[in-house]
């Protein structure tokens, strides 16, 4: 009868599938990505091993259902991004003074005061890129002595936007261009073309190794008066849990000391510069401000908890090159202020705030 083959084949396949079964069951639950090749099974243990794949970075274990963006770039970028860059609060509030000076061979002598806001805010888009939002807001307030060339007082005003792309090309390699459009004015008029400045950067990242970064870009704005685009050149290195230098020429170099979570200490040089559209006094004409000090500084900031904390920052401006002159456009001497700027003690204090 054909009943009898019918039965042994389905006996057969039965069979078969238990053998199945078992092996499968003996092996355990095996790791996401298991069937990636290279997988193997360990002769004595019986274990399976697939290799680390970007699949499983991305989507994690089977007990880990966090498939959010913010989750995969943190498992993909997270260490990249805490550990190339210094600590950035989302908020910074900061007043700052510099205290009297003078330009060589001019007369007279003038200080400064500042108060400045400054925000940033990076967004996370997809596994690879970031947004980075940001705005600048920066008074100045300048108090001329009077046997100065410069006419009374002075306030220049900043207040400029950030945005910005960053997207990683490999595990090791991050681009990030930025736009900074803003006003750079003394405010005394309707505002015009003059007052508005357009400045960018585009740069390169490269993680070495866990412990050191270089970058590599170029910047436009007007941090040097002679100089309206320049090449960048950084690092950044972790030399132990507690300390790391942090370096971008030509524009910054800095040393920093974390003995603890609340604490972090530096000390480092730094260029400002700057360059604003001004009225001269009485008249319908404009001409530029160009301001840039070259300061030594020591930084101590206080972090309360993850969201609050505070700096204190004092130092000198070894020196500096200022251009307040009106001659260039039919001024005459309403404002003839230019040269370099000797040494002068300032400080700065504020408060950070994270999101």
């Amino acid at each position: 009868m054909r009943i009898q083959p019918i039965r042994r084949a389905a006996a057969v396949a039965a069979v078969s599938l238990a053998v199945a079964l078992t092996a499968t069951l003996s092996v355990g639950q095996a790791p996401v990505g298991s069937s990636d090749p290279g997988a193997r099974i360990d002769s004595d243990t019986g274990e399976l091993f697939a290799p680390k794949s970007r699949a499983r970075l991305l989507f994690g274990a089977q007990d880990d259902p966090d498939y959010s963006v913010s989750n995969m770039f943190q498992q993909l970028h997270g260490s990249f991004v805490q550990t190339a860059f210094p600590y950035q609060p989302n908020l910074r509030l900061a007043y700052e003074q510099q205290l009297e000076t003078e330009i060589k061979s001019d007369p007279g002598s003038f200080d400064w005061l500042s108060f400045r806001g400054d925000a940033y805010l990076p967004i996370t888009i997809d596994p690879d890129r970031m947004l980075m939002l940001g705005a600048t807001g920066r008074m100045r307030r300048y108090d001329f002595t009077s046997s100065s060339p410069v006419p009374g007082n002075e306030d220049l005003h900043e207040f400029s936007a950030l945005l910005g792309l960053g997207w990683f090309l490999s595990e090791d390699w991050l681009m990030q261009i930025k736009f900074m459009p803003g006003v750079y004015s003394d405010l005394d008029g309707t505002l015009n073309h003059r007052d508005w400045e357009f400045f960018g950067e585009l740069t390169a990242m490269w993680r070495a190794d866990e412990s050191f970064y270089l970058t590599f870009g170029v910047a436009a704005d007007k941090t040097f008066e002679e100089l309206g685009a320049y090449p960048l050149f950084g690092i950044a290195w972790i030399m132990s849990e507690s300390f790391r230098i942090d370096m971008t020429l030509p524009r910054n170099v800095e040393f920093s000391w974390t003995p603890n979570a609340s604490w972090i200490w530096s000390i480092g040089v730094e260029v400002d510069g700057d360059e604003y559209n001004v009225r001269a006094p009485g008249t319908k004409q404009n001409f530029d401000v160009n301001t840039q000090e070259f300061r030594a500084y020591l930084e101590a900031t206080l972090r309360f908890n993850d969201h609050l904390g505070v700096f204190a920052r004092g130092g000198s401006t070894l020196f500096g090159q200022y251009n307040w002159s009106a001659d260039a456009i039919g001024g005459g001497s309403l404002a003839d202020l230019r040269g370099t700027q000797d040494p002068a003690v300032f400080f700065e204090v504020g408060m950070g705030i994270n999101f």
